[in-house]
């Protein structure tokens, strides 16, 4: 295990290998996943949904890497922002879909995708601890 920066989160610990598609099935290339991330990625795998963790609202691919989605991480902050003022997952949809914003797929946020992003940011704070 190396310690550098998990794929799918961001950040930076012991990280282990995984296979988006296994090597008997003819994968090759790997990538590093922090062990909560590793966890949910095999989860899904051996559930028989997407076997590959998708680039996180935030995130976005450039090149062969993620780099930072300045716009995305500032819905991410205005979203942080109001939980931390003590509205509700329904209330922040709400809000979000009042102000027009829009998921990168260009729906409108729903509870669940929020959710995702505010247990996302937790796990962040807990990882830098």
């Amino acid at each position: 295990m190396a310690v550098d920066t998990c794929w799918e989160c961001g950040t930076q610990r012991e990280l282990r290998s995984f296979f988006p598609i296994p090597s008997k099935r003819g994968g090759r290339k790997s990538i590093d996943l922090c062990p909560p991330c590793d966890a949910r990625a095999r989860g899904r795998r051996n559930e028989g949904s997407k076997p590959a963790p998708g680039v996180p609202y935030g995130k976005r691919r450039q090149g062969r890497g993620v780099v930072d989605d300045q716009a995305e991480l500032e819905v991410i902050r205005q979203i942080v922002g109001m939980r931390g003022s003590g509205m509700s997952t329904p209330k922040i949809v709400a809000e979000l879909t009042a102000s027009g914003f829009r998921t990168r797929k260009g729906t409108e946020f729903n509870a669940g995708y929020v959710w995702r992003i505010l247990q996302r940011e937790e796990e962040k704070a807990n990882h830098a601890r």
